[in-house]
């Protein structure tokens, strides 16, 4: 608890120190972020025929990044929340959660447009460092894997469900491997065939 509280007490003093105009700025600036995230959701949401209010989401906003920030879940908790709010509301959960998967797409994209401007700028000036263009190639190819898995699910829903039991299969065989409980049929699929 004492490093806590000295963690506390030097937090005070640097605001102290601060500018507070410049202060003031960032948290504006913060909050017109979280402002705009939500309309994303709420964009989204209205893109498959969900009706949302914007003061109804920001509650859920505040709520998703506490969960973003303190589980490991690479933001599918934060967009479970806002499943969840839709659905109590009465609308379909189904479609907020298909409204739902386009927001960390969108992020994806706009921070791959800022890394490659990033890249160019650092290439211009002579400061492209080898682990920046392997770090930055790693979440592209990251980011161009969840858009192929989006593209998948919209055109190719055959093949997305092949990769997904053949993933299940592998991570099966590898428990079985390691001795440990297979997983339950997480990516089980209703047949289609009669």
């Amino acid at each position: 608890m004492a490093t806590r509280s000295q963690e506390i007490v030097r937090l005070y003093a640097t605001i102290a120190r601060g500018q507070w105009q410049w202060v003031l700025v960032a948290l504006a600036l913060q909050a017109a972020y979280y402002v705009d995230y939500t309309a994303l959701y709420q964009a989204t949401f209205a893109a498959v025929g969900v009706a949302t209010k914007l003061r109804d989401l920001l509650p859920v906003m505040v709520s998703s990044v506490f969960v973003n920030t303190v589980t490991p879940s690479l933001g599918a908790g934060g967009a479970a929340l806002f499943v969840d709010a839709v659905a109590r509301r009465g609308q379909s959960g189904a479609r907020a959660a298909a409204g739902a998967v386009p927001v960390p797409i969108a992020d994806m994209t706009t921070v791959n447009l800022l890394l490659l401007v990033s890249i160019a700028y650092l290439y211009s000036v002579g400061r492209l460092l080898a682990s920046v263009l392997v770090s930055a190639g790693v979440l592209l190819l990251a980011n161009a894997g969840l858009a192929a898995l989006l593209a998948m699910a919209l055109y190719w829903t055959g093949a997305l469900r092949r990769a997904l039991v053949g993933a299940e299969e592998a991570a099966n065989a590898l428990a079985r491997l390691t001795r440990r409980r297979p997983l339950a049929l997480f990516f089980s699929f209703p047949s289609t065939s009669p």
